[in-house]
């Protein structure tokens, strides 16, 4: 009996996306719509009443046909949102106004921050980084921020006596789902040039000198997108930025790729995501190229993460008439097994949609429950 040929093991749950209908909007106009039946419904009764007081037949019509459509009132009040809808997920917190600062006890990074309420779900860092010559960032200083009633204020690192050099502010706001960190997004101030004169620090816009050797142009010049003006319209980015989204880290079978997005000119770094259901697609396609490529009559397929196969894993099954394909998988945290016969025209089982779940083969195929 050849040996078992097993994936992975990993942990989690397949990622959902949640939509949420913005309905807020729609309320003022709907109720005034409704208020606007309800009276509708009221003047209806009078016009009858009026109509059945007039001595002209004619003019009684007339009359009526002057009323709101009923109808139409119903219509409207039955387009009044439901009041009891609410919010599926709670927006992630916000990070503005991040800077470096210079004050008499050194230098800072600070930023301002919103709907940073709770920290079972997202915790805010701020950093303050110095950049090197070839990009690279050390830590100069940290802060988990506190969170707030309202959601919002304001933190600041400590001040730190650092070396003349090039500096930013950089914020994590790190997801966590389960207690497990599942994603982190990053925000970046401009760059700094730090000056230390004896106990002073100056702070100020870091400006690339051009390739020419020459002086910066001070000229007014309109703002590009991925600039930042302070108060005097003097404060902007050394460049341009023209950003692009880049996979840094390919999806396995138990981890969805990680891509950063950063500036195709500069090379700056301003947040890394994560490629929902990536880790799924990339089960999918080492199932399929296993039974494809297995050496014998029968293989096991193992996770502790999905619960379904494609249309491309069962079309290799039947590729593969002669080998018996058995699946070990978790449900409701017990371990179970099913075993796909040899000969079985898999490519049929998927659904509508394409797919197969566990769980169904479980039941066609008379699976079992591991006892371990």
């Amino acid at each position: 009996m050849p040996q078992p040929w097993e994936f992975f093991s990993g942990g989690g749950n397949l990622e959902e996306d949640f939509t949420i209908e913005a309905r807020a909007a729609q309320l003022p106009s709907a109720v005034d719509a409704g208020e606007s039946a309800a009276r509708s419904l009221s003047d209806l009764d009078a016009g009858e009443s009026a109509t059945r007081g007039l001595s002209d037949p004619e003019a009684g019509e007339s009359a009526a046909r002057g009323l709101p459509d009923l109808e139409a009132g119903e219509s409207a009040a039955r387009n009044l949102p439901d009041l009891s809808v609410s919010p599926l997920a709670a927006q992630p917190p916000a990070v503005a106004d991040i800077s470096v600062l210079a004050s008499k006890d050194g230098v800072s990074a600070g930023c301002t921050f919103t709907g940073y309420t709770d920290k079972n779900e997202y915790i805010i860092q701020l950093f303050l980084n110095r950049v090197q010559e070839d990009g690279s960032v050390s830590e100069a200083a940290g802060l988990e921020l506190d969170t707030t009633a309202d959601g919002k204020g304001y933190g600041q690192t400590s001040a730190e006596k650092v070396e003349t050099g090039i500096y930013k502010a950089s914020a994590a706001i790190k997801r966590y789902e389960g207690g497990n960190l599942a994603d982190t997004a990053f925000t970046h101030s401009i760059l700094y040039k730090v000056v230390k004169d004896k106990d002073s620090y100056e702070v100020t816009p870091y400006e690339k000198e051009p390739e020419s050797g020459g002086k910066p142009d001070k000229g007014p010049h309109v703002p590009d997108e991925g600039e930042v003006f302070a108060k005097e319209n003097k404060e902007y980015r050394a460049c341009d930025h023209e950003k692009d989204f880049e996979i840094v880290r390919e999806a396995d079978a138990t981890h969805d790729a990680l891509m950063e997005e950063k500036c195709v000119k500069c090379g700056e770094v301003f947040s890394y995501a994560y490629v929902p259901n990536s880790a799924y697609a990339a089960f999918l396609k080492d199932c399929a190229r296993a039974v494809l490529n297995v050496k014998g009559d029968e293989i096991l397929l193992a996770t502790d993460r999905w619960m379904s196969f494609n249309q491309e894993v069962l079309d290799a099954i039947s590729a593969r008439p002669e080998v018996a394909v058995t699946i070990h998988y978790m449900y409701c945290g017990k371990q179970f097994t099913v075993t796909i016969p040899a000969g079985t025209d898999a490519a049929g089982l998927a659904d509508e949609n394409g797919y197969c779940g566990f769980r169904c083969l479980h039941m066609l195929f008379a699976g079992e429950e591991v006892f371990l």
